[in-house]
């Protein structure tokens, strides 16, 4: 269990997300096109869910927090 706390809300089209908000994610190789090629299978499993494909301008959220506390292991 944690707690954390949302520093900054911006919104991107999928091409607009920077190198920057991707190496902050923290995921793999903290690069843009490992983020990009992630992030590009999520949305075409979750978009074909509802009959949708991804764009390269589809608009996204894109959230910055810090962890405010984080629950031992026990």
């Amino acid at each position: 269990m944690a707690v954390v706390e949302t520093t900054e809300v911006t919104t991107h089209n999928y091409q607009g997300v920077d190198t920057e908000f991707a190496r902050e994610e923290g995921e793999g190789d903290l690069s843009l096109d490992y983020w990009r090629e992630g992030h590009w299978r999520f949305f075409g499993r979750t978009l074909a869910q509802i009959g949708k494909t991804p764009t390269l301008d589809m608009p996204l959220v894109c959230e910055k927090f810090r962890v405010v506390y984080k629950q031992p292991a026990p």
